[in-house]
């Protein structure tokens, strides 16, 4: 049976340490301080033994498991220059791990960042607090965005005149203006010039046999899958669905059964225009309400990417940052072009909507 985030044991995960990896990674902050790699190469000898036990593991042992390795393996690409996963012992052992958990053979932002330990020990790359202000913010947003999602995704099961469809949507597009809240307001603690130079080296792609996988990306909270539900592949950026199916790829399996789902209905905003086209007369009540919830959803995404892109455009000014994109990928310019999509598909809703009648 496939889980959504909220019904996993993540008190579980969090609380296990299944390599015996505790004391190593709270050493791991100082060791990438001085950039010493050969402590960092000597605790992977250690565990490979432990990693050929890989598909003994539990469920919730592996995902933890994949979590530890994820720093290991984070803090060798941040500090060598050649290809540091030669070891196929390695290889193999996180392509068991992501095959245990029906995910991909790397750690991913649930890992880095919902699945990591509070406190003394949280699993960090650098000693500053400015990256544990990070962690517990998109853990925060992770939550909130799988809320709305869920909600979402129920919503082809409802009539539109249904009360419940205009709650769900009220319910999802609070939730994605919380975790705009959490991400973007300066309570936050966010420091974009600190993540685009200390931290932001950490998180590179890297070769599993053969294939490339992303390191965990802020873009891999599933935003990327209410777009696909609110207005599947209608944009006329072929660039920005590419990266959509892309970053389906990184979440839980019931993610990604949600994202094909969704890949092969029509779009929530394209079904509710047509039954506001087709309704003779409208509808002024339940109907009317849904509609509406449709509109806060799309509004609040917009909100969302409004605050995000100034936040992605302070990062990787090319003043302070040698990058010229995220780590999933995506550049200011791409992420430009989805809140001009986005308002497009805001404004066609809004215009849609017939006003309310008054007595």
């Amino acid at each position: 049976m496939q889980y959504w985030l909220s019904d996993l044991p993540n008190a579980a995960i969090t609380s296990r340490d299944p390599l015996n990896l505790d004391q190593f990674l709270g050493k791991l902050p100082l060791l990438n301080d001085v950039a010493d790699i050969r402590p960092i190469r000597a605790e992977v000898e250690r565990l490979l033994p432990s990693l050929e036990q890989a598909s003994r593991l539990s469920y919730v042992d592996a995902l933890a498991a994949m979590r530890d390795i994820g720093m290991i393996v984070g803090s060798l690409q941040r500090h060598e220059s050649h290809d540091p996963f030669a070891d196929l012992d390695l290889q193999r052992a996180m392509l068991e791990l992501g095959r245990r958990t029906g995910m991909v053979p790397r750690d991913t932002v649930l890992h880095y960042c919902w699945w990591n330990p509070t406190g003394s020990r949280m699993r960090t790359f650098t000693r500053d607090e400015r990256e544990r202000r990070l962690i517990q913010a998109t853990a925060i947003a992770l939550k909130d965005i799988e809320t709305a999602a869920r909600n979402l995704a129920r919503l082809p099961e409802l009539n539109i005149s249904d009360p419940e469809y205009a709650i769900r949507c009220r319910t999802a597009g609070q939730s994605i203006h919380e975790a705009a809240q959490t991400v973007h307001l300066s309570r936050s603690g966010l420091d974009a010039r600190h993540f685009a130079v200390e931290l932001r080296p950490y998180y590179e792609p890297i070769q599993i046999a053969g294939k490339e996988y992303d390191a965990p990306a802020a873009a891999q909270v599933p935003l990327y899958l209410i777009d696909q539900m609110m207005w599947g592949h209608g944009e006329p950026e072929a660039d920005l669905y590419s990266l959509r199916d892309g970053l389906s790829r990184y979440g839980l399996p019931i993610w990604r059964e949600t994202f094909l789902d969704a890949l092969t209905r029509k779009p929530l905003i394209e079904q509710m225009i047509q039954e506001i086209e087709a309704s003779t007369p409208w509808d002024n009540g339940p109907a009317q309400r849904s509609a509406e919830g449709l509109l806060l959803v799309a509004q609040a995404l917009l909100t969302f990417r409004g605050r995000h892109i100034r936040l992605v455009k302070a990062a990787y000014d090319s003043q302070i940052s040698r990058y010229a994109a995220g780590s999933s990928g995506a550049t200011p310019d791409l992420l430009q072009k989805l809140i001009t999509a986005t308002r497009e598909f805001a404004n066609s809703i809004r215009q849609a909507i017939p006003e309310r009648r008054t007595k």
